[in-house]
């Protein structure tokens, strides 16, 4: 096993040394170029070499609500069933994952049954730390502090009494906690 770790560290070195191994410069730039001395690459690089606000959430130390993606049938979509009549589902992602993959993946082929689209309210969050939901830099990551952020961002948000989980990985840890 030595050499298939050896190979895999001087993967992991060559990436952060010089970029994607064989990746493909554009025209009128150089392969890391480095950066004078005492500049920043930004605030603090932990998260992200950008600084855009789903990068930098981990900056605010104010409560804010996880990212919530929610598939919701309009009237068009639900001719004989009432809106209060729907189920409610939220899809809980694992580990090194977003809302993405069952929003962007799984929604998609859910929501082209007539039966699913009309009966079920689809509710798909990122987890505190991950996707597009706060990073808070004061925050330990805890079971409790991912069950406290989809209480307030989720269930008393939207006031859901009885919700169906559907989890992933770390997801089911947590929905069984729920």
């Amino acid at each position: 096993l030595e050499p298939i770790f050896r190979s895999i560290f001087r993967f992991l070195d060559s990436i952060f040394d010089s970029g994607l191994p064989n990746e493909e410069v554009p025209p009128g730039t150089t392969p890391n170029e480095e950066m004078p001395p005492g500049a920043s690459p930004g605030p603090d690089p932990r998260w992200s070499d950008c600084s855009c606000s789903v990068c930098t959430s981990w900056q605010e130390d104010e409560d804010q609500l996880l990212h919530v993606h929610i598939s919701i049938p309009t009237a068009a979509t639900t001719p004989t069933t009432k809106l209060g009549m729907q189920e409610n589902v939220l899809f809980i992602h694992g580990f090194l994952s977003s809302s993405a993959i069952w929003s962007d993946k799984i929604f998609p082929h859910l929501l082209e049954s007539t039966m699913i689209s009309s009966s079920y309210r689809l509710f798909a969050l990122d987890l505190l730390g991950f996707g597009k939901s706060p990073k808070p830099r004061h925050c330990l990551y805890t079971m409790s502090d991912h069950i406290k952020a989809i209480e307030a961002s989720v269930l008393r948000r939207f006031q859901l009494d009885k919700i169906h989980l559907v989890a992933h990985s770390m997801g089911c840890i947590i929905a069984l906690a729920l």
